[in-house]
């Protein structure tokens, strides 16, 4: 019985599973800011003195990125601040349905972003952007299938206390005047 133990004892074998390990690291998740002042290449910012050099202080690209990347003198001082954003410039649509094709032409080169905003806050964009995101989110049937999932997430910032949105993918505040709270929830 004794040789049994020291035999089974050496062969001993700790498994630890941990269910639902999701990575929820700010630096998992890739934020896109979306500007249509005009077309430049996306490129990752780490520093809001970079964005500035880019964009200038008077865009609403560098206004949304302060908002977010500006949170450090909250007291208390969140556990995560977002420390990374990505921007990319794209052509002034002409109309939303515009807007929502030329963020598909840039997601076909590069899909590795979540959460995005923009610099358009008229209705007919949330409405149109807030559509693109709940589009975005595959069936079960695709997920099954093996279908990658790059679901979006919209946010956004309207003046406009009777705008609707049923969307299980957009968030819209409300604001009096632009102040970028959308940004700042974010940070």
């Amino acid at each position: 019985m004794q040789e049994w133990k020291e035999i089974a004892m050496s062969k001993d074998v700790v498994v630890v599973v941990t269910l639902e390990s999701v990575d929820t690291s700010v630096d998992s998740l890739d934020i896109l800011l979306i500007s249509t002042a005009g077309v430049k290449e996306a490129k990752i910012y780490t520093a809001l003195e970079d964005i500035e050099t880019d964009w200038k202080k008077e865009s609403v690209i560098y206004k949304q990125a302060a908002a977010m990347m500006g949170q450090g003198k909250a007291k208390p001082t969140p556990a995560s601040l977002i420390q990374k954003v990505k921007v990319v410039g794209l052509a002034k649509p002409d109309t939303p349905e515009a807007l929502v094709t030329a963020i598909k032409e840039y997601q076909e080169k590069d899909n590795d972003w979540y959460m995005f905003l923009t610099d358009q806050t008229e209705d007919e964009y949330i409405v149109a952007l807030g559509k693109f995101a709940e589009d975005s989110e595959p069936s079960e049937a695709e997920l099954t299938a093996g279908v990658e999932d790059h679901r979006k997430f919209y946010f956004a910032e309207t003046s406009n206390k009777a705008l609707a949105i049923e969307s299980r993918r957009t968030a819209v505040i409300y604001s009096e005047k632009q102040e970028y709270a959308e940004a700042a929830w974010i940070g």
